[in-house]
C-alpha cells in the first residue's frame, strides 16, 4: 500500500487542505474509486474507507492481479465548507460552481493520435498542458489526471433519497449492467453526453474523441442510496459489493473468496437518462409524498400534494409519462421549480442538459 498527501494551494489567506488517496498493487492495469466530490455526500466515503481495509487484507495475501487507488474523500474544500451551521458541500461557496460539472474536453472528436504517443498518452500530455489557477482548479486537475490513468473508474456518489443506481454511457451497457448487478442497483441510467461535463461524462467524451470499441476504460457514477444511509452495515455490505464488482472486473484473483461476499444479482431497470421524468414543484409549499422509492408510478398518478404554508391551499403532483421512482428530495419544504420526484420512465422526451444542478 502506498498513502499520497498531496497539499492544495491555499484557498484563502491562512488556508492549507490536504487530498490523501491510497494505491494498492504494484503492476497492473488500475482500477480507480472515488467518493465524496459533493462532499455532503458521505456513504460512499464511508465505504471506501471500509473497502481500504480489505484491500490492506487482500494485498498482504497477494490477491492483486491489478493496481487499485482510492479517493475515499476527493473534495476536502466542500468538506470544509459550512453556513450557519450547515454544511455545503455540492458547490463552491465562493462561486456556486458544482463540483461535479465542468471538467474538460481536452481533444477534438476524431482528432488524430500521434504516432509515437498512445490515447492516454495524449490526453494526459494535453491536461498537463493545462496550467490550473486556484485551489478548486487544481483539485479538479488532479482528480481527473488520476482517473486519465485508469482503465476502471467508480465515480461515487449518493442521491437524496433513493434507491442505489447508476449513469452510465449508452456505449457501455453491458459493462454498466454487469457494475449494476454487483453493486445491487435498481436503475441504471444511459446517456451519450448527460451534460455539464461531469466527472465520469467528461472522462468518456474525451475517450470517445480519439477511439471506439472495447479499448475505452469503463466509467460510471455510482449513486448510494440517499444521504441518510449512513450506517455501518451499509458501508461494509457496499465495500464488499465493490469487491465483487473489482474481483468480476479482474482486479482481484478469483481463487481469493475472502472477504468478497458473491451476492445475487439483481435485474435493475435500464433506460435512457431521457427517459427520465422529473416532476417538479409547481409553487412554493410543503411536500407531501404519496410514493416512496422503489414504487412504480402510472401515467397520470397523483404521487404527492404540494400544501402553501400560508394559505393551506393544496396542489396535487402527478405524473405524466409514469416509471419507477428511484429518487425524492428530502427536504420537504419547496421553492417553485424545485425538482421533487424523478421517475425511470421507457420512452426518451428530454433532450439538453439532462443532470440539472
Amino acid at each position: 500500500m502506498h498513502e499520497l498527501k498531496l497539499p492544495l494551494p491555499g484557498g484563502t489567506p491562512g488556508s492549507q487542505r490536504v487530498l490523501q488517496a491510497w494505491e494498492f498493487g504494484s503492476h497492473g492495469p488500475l482500477a480507480y474509486l472515488q467518493a465524496g466530490l459533493h462532499a455532503d455526500e458521505l456513504p460512499g466515503v464511508l465505504a471506501l474507507h471500509r473497502l481500504r481495509r480489505h484491500l490492506m487484507a487482500l494485498e498482504q495475501q497477494g490477491a492483486l492481479l491489478g493496481r487499485i487507488r482510492l479517493v475515499p474523500q476527493a473534495n476536502p474544500i466542500g468538506l470544509s465548507q459550512w453556513h450557519l451551521g450547515l454544511h455545503q458541500g455540492r458547490f463552491l461557496a465562493a462561486t456556486g460552481q458544482n463540483f461535479n460539472r465542468g471538467y474538460p474536453l481536452l481533444v477534438a472528436k476524431g482528432e488524430a493520435i500521434p504516432p509515437h504517443l498512445t490515447a492516454r498518452e495524449l490526453l494526459l500530455a494535453r491536461l498537463a498542458e493545462r496550467r490550473p489557477r486556484g485551489e478548486l482548479a487544481w483539485l479538479q486537475h488532479t482528480l481527473f489526471g488520476w482517473a486519465l490513468e485508469a482503465e476502471l473508474v467508480l465515480d461515487i456518489h449518493c442521491d437524496s433519497d433513493a434507491l442505489l443506481h447508476l449513469y452510465g454511457h449508452a456505449r457501455q451497457r453491458s459493462q454498466v449492467e454487469c457494475l449494476g448487478a454487483c453493486l445491487g442497483a435498481g436503475v441504471m441510467l444511459l446517456s451519450e453526453q448527460a451534460g455539464g461535463m461531469s466527472f465520469d461524462d467528461a472522462l468518456l467524451q474525451n475517450w470517445y474523441a480519439l477511439m471506439e470499441g472495447p479499448r475505452v476504460p469503463v466509467a460510471v457514477t455510482v449513486e448510494l442510496r440517499g444521504q441518510q444511509d449512513v450506517a455501518e452495515h451499509l458501508a461494509e455490505q457496499d465495500a464488499r459489493r465493490l469487491l465483487a464488482c473489482l474481483q468480476e472486473r479482474g482486479w482481484i484473483d478469483p481463487e481469493f473468496s475472502a472477504p468478497v461476499d458473491h451476492f445475487a444479482a439483481i435485474e435493475g431497470v435500464v433506460t435512457p437518462l431521457s427517459a427520465v421524468e422529473v416532476i417538479p414543484a409547481p409553487a412554493a409549499g410543503i411536500l407531501s409524498y404519496e410514493v416512496a422509492p422503489g414504487d412504480r408510478v402510472l401515467a397520470g398518478q397523483r404521487v404527492g400534494w404540494l400544501t402553501d404554508a400560508q394559505t393551506g391551499e393544496r396542489i396535487a403532483l402527478s405524473a405524466h409519462h409514469g416509471g419507477l421512482c428511484y429518487a425524492r428530495v428530502l427536504n420537504r419544504l419547496a421553492c417553485a421549480g424545485d425538482e421533487v420526484i424523478f421517475l425511470a420512465g421507457e420512452v426518451p422526451h428530454r433532450e439538453g442538459d439532462l443532470l440539472g444542478l
